[in-house]
């Protein structure tokens, strides 16, 4: 019984030790990098808008170029220095794929360059 029950012992304390580490990774990190092709091309973008906390989300309110229309983007290496409600600024970022069956804040983005205006 003694062998048994050690034997259980080390099988929980192993598990538990192997997800505080975080062995196995983060999956939903893990799912957004491979499920795209890595042949996939980003288009180019510049936002020219404003920085808006949505909820906890931080987005930015703008629009693209000449196309007039306000659309929500959603920065995902947004710095600290930038998060401030209402500060407009224009940013060069590239167009992140959309994940299947899920609902964003905004287009999702990656942040290039920003600049305060």
């Amino acid at each position: 019984m003694k062998p048994i029950f050690s034997i259980v012992l080390l099988a929980i304390s192993m598990n538990a030790f192997g997800q505080i580490l975080g062995f196995g990774g983060d999956m939903s990190g893990y799912y957004s990098k491979t499920s795209f092709s890595p042949t996939q091309t980003f288009e180019s973008i510049t936002i020219i808008g404003t920085l808006m906390l949505k909820n906890d989300i931080w987005i930015i309110h703008g629009t693209t170029g000449n196309a007039g229309d306000l659309q929500d983007y959603y920065p995902g290496n947004l710095t600290k220095p930038f998060m401030v409600d209402g500060l407009r600024v224009s940013v060069n970022a590239t167009l992140d794929p959309i994940p299947e069956d899920v609902k964003m804040a905004g287009k999702p983005i990656t942040i290039v360059t920003i600049q305060k205006i």
